[in-house]
Order: C-alpha cells, then sequence, then structure tokens
C-alpha cells in the first residue's frame, strides 16, 4: 500500500498499485490503521493523535451540544420544582456537553 500525506503528517491518500509504480509524493508502508483520519505518520510508525476539530467543526459541536443542554432543561426545573431526581445518564451527558462547548 502506498500513502501520501498531508501538511501536518495525516495520510491524505491512499493507493493500491500491483506494479509498483506510484506517484510522486507516494511512499510504500506495510499496512495502514483502519481509522486513518486519526493517525499521523511520524518517523515511519502510524500514532494515534485525531485532529483537533476545525472552527466549522467545532461550531457543530457546540450547537449540538447546546441542543441537547436546552432539550433537557426540563429535567432540572422538574428536580427544582417537585424534588424528582435527574436520571445518571441525563447528568453525565450534560456534563460531557458542558465539557465539550468552547468558546471560539
Amino acid at each position: 500500500m502506498f500513502i501520501k500525506l498531508d501538511e501536518d503528517n495525516y495520510i491524505s491518500e491512499t493507493l493500491f498499485m500491483a506494479n509498483g509504480e506510484y506517484p510522486e509524493g507516494f511512499f510504500e508502508v506495510e499496512e495502514v490503521p483502519e481509522a486513518i483520519d486519526d493517525y499521523k505518520h511520524i518517523d515511519g510508525v502510524f500514532v494515534h493523535e485525531p485532529r483537533a476539530p476545525v472552527a466549522s467543526d467545532q461550531n457543530d459541536i457546540n450547537r449540538e451540544a447546546l441542543s441537547y443542554l436546552a432539550e433537557t432543561d426540563w429535567y432540572l426545573i422538574r428536580k427544582f420544582e417537585t424534588g424528582v431526581a435527574v436520571p445518571q445518564e441525563v447528568l453525565i451527558k450534560r456534563q460531557e456537553a458542558r465539557e465539550a462547548i468552547t468558546e471560539g
């Protein structure tokens, strides 16, 4: 298998060729990780390092997290007004949503 790396050393293209000839910029590797988007090629080794989200991706993450928080606010209102417990699963997911939101 042949790969081409982008400027950040992430795999940008893969190529299978039987005759051993490949275009400029590609080089041969014995194996490639299954989730190639999360791996960088450093000193001949694939290292698991997910890409940082780009601004538009982070905006989507923020939007989804804020939406989840808004959709589950009623649990907290119910807890305040009636004393009925908020399900632990909802509390955990709300915390994860808050942690996923970044300013910028």
